[in-house]
């Protein structure tokens, strides 16, 4: 009977191999520069620069995903009011979401009802609709206007 029995091998040594040696590899850049405390920036010995970007939070990036699918079109991809609709001559123009100003002179409460309720309701241009609707969760919206929030800081200074 000991001739059939199966040779059964533990997998546990290969795949905390594998994992190590994962870990080296990743780990590897940072390991090999050094950090200027001035710009946080790390360079490499060879002066190649390494950017390290700060990780966006999910509702800023789930905020980007939905605002480039339902309002880009018309308000571009910056927010500058620069869309593809733009274009065909909308009158009003799209409102530039990256202008400083704008951003500063409305609260986020007031956003969330002009996104919620369409701009039609507050006696503004009837082509933005109300997109409750079609978003249905108070949270997409709330996301939306996280993202709004960064388009200043890559809008240039006049």
């Amino acid at each position: 009977m000991e001739k059939y029995k199966l040779n059964q091998r533990k997998p546990c040594k290969g795949i905390i191999s594998v994992l190590i040696v994962l870990m080296v590899s990743a780990c590897q850049p940072l390991a090999n520069s050094e950090e200027d405390m001035d710009t946080g920036e790390y360079f490499k010995p060879e002066g190649h620069v390494m950017e390290l970007k700060t990780k966006e939070s999910f509702e800023i990036r789930n905020g980007r995903i939905i605002y480039i699918e339902h309002c880009a079109p018309c308000h571009g991809a910056t927010g500058k009011g620069d869309g593809s609709y733009y274009a065909s001559g909308l009158e009003p123009k799209p409102r530039n979401f990256a202008d400083p100003e704008f951003a500063e002179s409305v609260q986020d409460d007031y956003l969330f009802e002009v996104i919620w309720k369409g701009t039609a309701a507050f006696g503004k241009s009837p082509y933005c609709p109300p997109w409750g609707g079609t978003l249905k969760e108070e949270e997409k919206v709330r996301n939306i206007i996280s993202f709004l929030r960064t388009l200043t800081l890559h809008a240039k200074p006049k």
